[in-house]
């Protein structure tokens, strides 16, 4: 809500030739209130003993409208939407416009509610302040900005000081006191006097400061909801939304594509709704799409849950607003991004250059949005199989954010696990459910040392099991149900590694397709040196020929990953997770740093 109360017709007319002045503060809840049992004694204004009137006393939001010596062209009255305030907001905005009537300043009054839900939580405070002063009226070379850094809660305070240090809004800051004389502090009055502090006589003292706090706050962001206390890479990221957020052109900071990569279940969605809530874009503006839940036979399916279509466009379609459309001024996210087709993927790039769309059975349409994209297979190698294009790859990998699988940092898997249990017994209907020390010492050791269980399904497969062991218990969960949910994941994984060892075999008739003898006796050699002669000589013929197809794929196609080399030999048939098994169980290998290599050696 933003009301505008405007300039009094016997003002005076402002002088062109002079910069303008904006004032921008805080509603101060107490010492601007007229309940005098409730203010600090130092601050009720200039008489002794208790004051007839709320106009006797020093209220610092009336009072920075009639300072002496200094007057303001604009002056932005902010405070966080609490309907339990609006009393107090609608009489200081009476009196604020009494003021400057009363002596006939220029002055134009704006109330904005910046809809703070949680004032005392930086979180909150940050990114609807940051979003807040990013508009137009507050960049203009032809102004010059005060900040009020004294009014509001502590996180609003500080949050204004940091906007101003970082240089997010160049201002000078302001600080209002009920003393007559600033300096002197021997007599109070109602209009009091003030300080003011030009940020950039510090010079860079405070830069490192201003960056980490301003780093923390878009961590904190970034933290909600995440089931690890401190993923990896988790701090690089949000020093990289941090700088992506510092952009002042708007319409190029929204060119920054931001490309999610990680196996599925890392948390890639969660993180996209993170980085959304850092930037302080609304709920109902992140607009989420899996593209592989719109492959089907119908052709045009992809493109209208993208592009929209008009009614009558196809037979029995009505009009419907496609994913563009509706994320227009938000955020779009794009999962499996990888999933789309060669066709889809050559629109979808068209769409991002020139920043509009067409509908099907439309016109072109505009729409200004960021865009965050998803995917779980390396995108690098569909590109060298002519399954997605190089261009577009360019175009979405402005920002690379990698979520590793969750066994490479398994310490951080119990490092909330007391959160994490206490959140899902209150889902459960169970308040302050907790978990026994010798139980969480159990799981502990579980999660951080059993080499079994790989997590396979990443922070999913961990939700599961934590919910499942929250739902058998009573009033806490005990070392029991603990020991019986290990048991029951170690049976999943020993029934899931007989499944894969017995059903998934590689595509042999790849293995040598040129029919070159010397080419597949030299992979047979070179699988022989690594596992050694007789160990390779007591492998089966079909042994053989799996182990001389990995060698061949990894030295010939160049594959790094774990993920490329099960798709290039297994298809859809076996997980890297899988492979790593298979390939200790059958070869006594393992696959790391893009070789072929025995687990004794990296053992030792």
């Amino acid at each position: 809500m933003n009301r505008t109360f405007h300039k009094h017709p016997q003002s005076k007319t402002a002088d062109p030739g002079k910069k303008r002045k904006v004032l921008i503060s805080f509603l101060s809840i107490d010492q601007d209130s007229w309940d005098f049992k409730k203010r600090d004694p130092a601050f009720m204004g200039s008489f002794a003993g208790e004051p007839k009137n709320r106009h006797e006393i020093w209220r610092p939001s009336v009072a920075l409208a009639q300072l002496k010596g200094l007057s303001f062209d604009e002056y932005y009255l902010l405070w966080d939407g609490a309907g339990k305030h609006a009393a107090l907001v609608e009489q200081i905005t009476k009196d604020i416009t009494n003021v400057i009537k009363d002596l006939g300043r220029n002055t134009q009054l704006t109330v904005s509610d910046l809809k703070i839900s949680k004032p005392f939580e930086t979180s909150d405070v940050y990114p609807k302040l940051f979003k807040y002063l990013a508009q137009p009226e507050f960049q203009r070379l032809d102004t010059e900005y005060y900040v009020n850094c004294t009014s509001g809660t502590t996180q609003m305070r500080n949050c204004l000081f940091l906007l101003t240090h970082t240089g997010h809004i160049k201002a000078c800051r302001i600080s209002p006191t009920p003393w007559a004389d600033y300096r002197k502090r021997d007599r109070r009055c109602v209009e009091g006097s003030y300080a003011t502090e030009d940020p950039t006589v510090f010079g860079d003292a405070y830069e490192e400061i201003d960056k980490k706090k301003t780093s923390n706050a878009v961590l904190d962001k970034l933290r909600e909801g995440v089931l690890t206390k401190d993923p990896p890479k988790l701090k690089s990221i949000a020093r990289d939304i941090k700088e992506i957020m510092s952009i002042k052109d708007d319409e190029f900071r929204k060119k920054q594509v931001i490309l999610i990569t990680g196996e599925t279940g890392v948390g890639k969605t969660q993180l996209a709704q993170n980085i959304a809530a850092a930037f302080g874009v609304p709920k109902k503006k992140f607009i989420a799409l899996n593209c592989a839940t719109i492959r089907g036979a119908d052709p045009n399916l992809p493109r209208i849950e993208l592009f929209g279509c008009k009614e009558g466009a196809a037979s029995g379609l009505k009009e419907q607003t496609g994913a563009f459309k509706d994320a227009d001024g938000g955020i779009l996210f794009l999962d499996e991004i990888g999933e789309l087709s060669m066709e889809m993927q050559a629109m979808l790039l068209t769409a991002l250059d020139k920043g509009t769309f067409i509908p099907l059975g439309g016109k072109e349409e505009e729409s200004h949005f960021q865009l965050i994209c998803g995917t779980n297979c390396p995108l690098e190698e569909k590109i060298k199989a002519k399954e997605f294009r190089r261009d577009l790859f360019n175009r979405i990998n402005t920002w690379h954010f990698e979520l590793p699988p969750l066994r490479e940092h398994r310490k951080d898997i119990t490092d909330n696990l007391k959160t994490q249990v206490s959140i899902i017994g209150r889902k459960c209907g169970k308040e302050n459910f907790e978990i026994q020390k010798d139980a969480e010492a159990l799981f502990r050791d579980f999660a951080e040392n059993d080499t079994q269980v790989t997590w396979d399904g990443n922070f999913r497969e961990l939700n599961a099991m934590i919910t499942r062991m929250v739902v058998r218990s009573g009033e806490r969960i005990d070392k029991k149900i603990v020991q019986e949910e290990i048991d029951e994941a170690h049976r999943r994984y020993r029934d899931k590694a007989t499944s894969e060892t017995d059903t998934a075999q590689p595509d042999l008739s790849t293995g040598n397709p040129s029919g070159n003898q010397v080419e597949a006796t030299s992979h047979a050699e070179t699988a022989r040196s690594i596992i050694g002669a007789n160990a390779y000589d007591e492998l089966s013929p079909v042994e053989k020929a799996e182990l001389d197809l990995l060698v061949k794929t990894i030295s010939e196609d160049h594959v790094t990953s774990q993920k490329g080399l099960c798709q290039k030999v297994y298809g859809d048939k076996l997980t890297p997770a899988g492979l790593s098994r298979r390939l200790k169980s059958r070869f006594k290998l393992q696959f790391a740093h893009g070789r072929l290599e025995p687990v004794q050696r990296r053992e030792r």
